[in-house]
């Protein structure tokens, strides 16, 4: 066991109701499962339930503890087909120990198994999550209510928001319908202060090159790829008339401004994003994820977030001569464990999928590349895909390739990711092990 996961599982133990927000690949789970007792519940996301994670880190940590294992979505009580707030009674408790695994699924306080969680009875609860601010600080909010049950700082989200940050009525459409838009930090606070009021006592945060230096190194490159002339002429048409005509002649229309937000994002990867089927192949990402595809390496990890974009990234695959395979979101729990099995075992050249199937619950370290053809929004979501590959177990250099399309949508979407990140670094401590350890 490293130092750090002992720390942690002190920690824990110490602490009783508390959020282990380590960055993903430094075995939280090791540790909470070290430091529970008793009969123990494990809540999960399903993927990381039916590809046996947890099973397997039980049998392999604390075969002798008593644990039961639920998906969030499966936690819930239902009345016919009606999904209550609350839990199923098998899973209500008294328990001894609950452990929330990649607990940001509890960070929307209305959904129900955020409700339900919240009425789970237990002395012990861990929230692990490697991500406990996917987007902004004031996510924060339910996981602070859930190890705070009792706080009233913790009774009202306005109420807390209002203390901490700033909110702003915005109009969000022509009738004058408005919302509620929050914004940074209240003048005179300071990240200090939100950090020693909210997160002091009950949360623990190790970044991995403190506490992992032996980790072999991580290269990041930004490319921004011009778009080829028949994907340049469809975005600006789509951009100032909300239709356009590819070279096949095939019509693509947005409807609304949503939609063509949505038009505009698939087109800067590709017209095959865009109007999938039609054999027009017009980009200058899938150019060049294919030349780096050419150049001799291990299996690499291609992540998309549109299906049509993964579509034509295994197609760029096999026209220079790699095995891909796309993993897809459909895929079942025996066909999703041999695909990392194969991959694993350099059966596979190229695995694509999505950044929301491969974000959470898969080791993929036989790769040593990972290319982006497209992002998400959050920035949680993209740092965790992109730990799928640079964690414990990996031996070799790991280069991630981030790819994005000049003038277009594509140049918001990377300022914005800036903006969440610095948001986050600024709102979370970080607490290196010989810090507490030596305290």
């Amino acid at each position: 066991m490293y130092e750090f996961q002992q720390d942690g599982t002190d920690f824990l133990q110490e602490t009783g109701r508390a959020i282990l927000g380590d960055d993903p690949g430094l075995g939280k789970s090791r540790q909470a499962l070290l430091a529970a007792t008793g009969r123990t519940l494990i809540v999960a996301p399903a993927m990381i339930l039916d590809t046996d994670t947890w099973h397997n880190e039980w049998q392999r940590w604390r075969p002798d503890l008593d644990c039961t294992f639920v998906s969030y979505t499966s936690l819930c009580a239902r009345v016919d087909r009606k999904v209550e707030p609350k839990p199923k009674p098998e899973y209500a408790g008294p328990w001894d120990t609950v452990i929330c695994d990649e607990a940001h699924y509890l960070k929307n306080r209305t959904t129900s198994w955020t409700r339900a969680v919240a009425k789970i009875r237990t002395g012990r609860l861990y929230l692990l999550t490697g991500t406990p601010i996917p987007n902004w600080a004031h996510e924060l909010f339910m996981l602070l209510q859930l190890v705070h049950p009792k706080d009233s700082r913790y009774t009202s989200y306005w109420r807390w928001v209002g203390e901490w940050f700033t909110i702003n009525e915005v109009v969000v459409n022509r009738y004058g319908r408005t919302t509620k838009q929050i914004g940074g930090l209240r003048p005179g606070l300071t990240w200090q202060q939100f950090q020693e009021q909210n997160l002091e006592g009950v949360f623990l945060r190790r970044c991995r090159d403190d506490v992992l230096p032996e980790l072999p190194p991580l290269t990041e490159q930004h490319i921004v790829v011009p778009m080829e002339s028949e994907q340049a002429r469809a975005y600006k048409q789509l951009r100032e008339d909300f239709i356009t005509w590819l070279d096949s002649g095939v019509e693509v229309v947005a409807w609304s401004t949503s939609a063509q937000v949505v038009q505009l994002l698939k087109c800067a990867t590709s017209t095959a994003t865009l109007a999938p089927g039609t054999g027009s192949h017009s980009s200058g990402k899938m150019r060049v994820l294919g030349e780096l595809l050419s150049e001799p390496s291990e299996p690499v990890l291609v992540i998309c977030h549109f299906r049509a974009s993964a579509v034509e990234a295994v197609r760029v695959a096999e026209s220079v001569g790699r095995r891909p395979v796309w993993l897809r979101a459909q895929a079942s729990k025996l066909e999703r464990a041999r695909v990392v099995a194969q991959f694993q075992a350099g059966e596979i050249d190229v695995l694509v999928s999505t950044v929301e199937l491969i974000k959470e619950g898969l080791t993929l370290t036989r790769a040593d590349r990972v290319v982006f053809v497209e992002h998400s929004y959050r920035p949680s979501s993209n740092e965790q895909a992109l730990r799928r590959v640079h964690r414990i177990g990996q031996v070799r250099p790991v280069s991630a390739v981030h790819l994005w399309s000049g003038d277009s949508l594509d140049v918001g979407m990377r300022e914005l990711l800036r903006d969440k990140t610095d948001q986050q670094v600024r709102a979370l401590p970080v607490r290196a092990v010989l810090e507490r350890s030596q305290g």
